[in-house]
């Protein structure tokens, strides 16, 4: 009886030990493909798959119950991982020549997904500190650029590109902020630094050498920024908290500004046209500005100093 008990607690203990293994599966197809894989600690899991020529993976997976899948089909593909703590998941897509791939993640629960198709593309993301942070990148083309910074809890980023020579940079610090970049052209470029809790900013850029930049110092802040045609510009900063700001530009080489410093202010800017500018600053509580301008050349400066001031400018031609 007792021999049998001594050997069911052998198998259970070596069940145990055996669940709490980490898993590493590589699979390669090709010439010169390399994959070096360090895993330390428990339940850590690694899917490498390779298949082209001189493509590179170096994965590190430290703490318990991480996941990586990381996959490039091409030549010359390079893909760092590297995962510290519980739960982290990373997914990573490279179909093309040249791209590169990085993912840094500290803490609990983070997520990151990575997808590249086309040559030279380059994506980095980087979660720490505390967890539960989401990032997704994904980009079509050629010499594409995405990164993304993380610090603090739930954070949310989603960057997408499609065409050549774009550029795409979010940095989050704080709890539960969103931004969703989107652009779809040549030489475009979109900026977001969210310092904070629950500040939203949404970029939308379709055409070529756009640009466009957020930043958000407070809480629940807003920032929408849609831009349809080429070489617009549209940039916003937000220093307090419940402040929004919406820019849309159709056509070409126009500009738009806002900055607020204060809380609960609104600025809705609206350019159909070329050649158009809309600059307007606000400074205290509840201002509002509207400005619709239609057409080509027009101007507009607003300045508001104190609280519940309204402006509503249209210019047409």
């Amino acid at each position: 009886m007792k021999k049998l008990i001594l050997s069911a607690v052998v198998v259970m203990t070596a069940t145990i030990a055996f669940g709490q293994g980490n898993t590493d599966d590589v699979f390669q197809l090709g010439i010169d493909n390399t994959g070096i894989i360090t895993q330390t600690g428990l339940m850590n899991d690694n899917v490498l798959i390779q298949a082209g020529m001189d493509n590179l993976a170096i994965i590190d997976q430290d703490g318990a119950g991480n996941s990586n899948l990381t996959v490039q089909a091409g030549d010359a593909n390079e893909a760092y991982v590297d995962q510290l703590g519980i739960a982290n998941n990373n997914d990573q897509l490279q179909v093309g020549n040249s791209n590169v791939a990085i993912t840094d993640q500290v803490g609990l629960l983070n997520s990151t997904i990575q997808e590249q198709q086309g040559n030279g593309n380059s994506a980095y993301s980087e979660q720490g500190l505390i967890g539960l942070n989401f990032t997704s990148q994904y980009q079509e083309g050629n010499n594409n650029e995405a990164v993304n910074t993380q610090y603090g809890l739930l954070n949310y980023s989603e960057q997408t590109q499609f065409g050549n020579d774009n550029f795409v940079i979010v940095d989050q610090t704080g709890i539960a902020n969103e931004s969703d970049q989107y652009q779809e052209g040549d030489d475009n470029r979109a900026g977001v630094l969210q310092e904070g809790n629950n500040n939203y900013a949404v970029q939308d850029q379709w055409g070529d050498d756009n640009a466009a930049v957020a930043v958000q110092y407070g809480n629940r802040n807003s920032a929408d920024q849609w831009q349809w045609g080429d070489d617009n510009e549209a940039y916003s900063i937000q220093d307090g908290n419940d402040n929004e700001v919406t820019q849309t530009q159709f056509g070409d080489n126009n500009y738009a500004s806002g900055l607020q410093v204060g809380n609960g202010n609104s600025i809705d800017q609206f350019q159909l046209g070329a050649g158009n500018t809309a600059i307007n600053e606000q400074y205290g509580n509840t201002n509002t500005a509207i400005i619709e301008q239609f057409g080509q050349s027009h101007y507009h400066v607003g300045l508001q100093i104190g609280s519940g001031n309204s402006i509503h400018t249209i210019q047409s031609n």
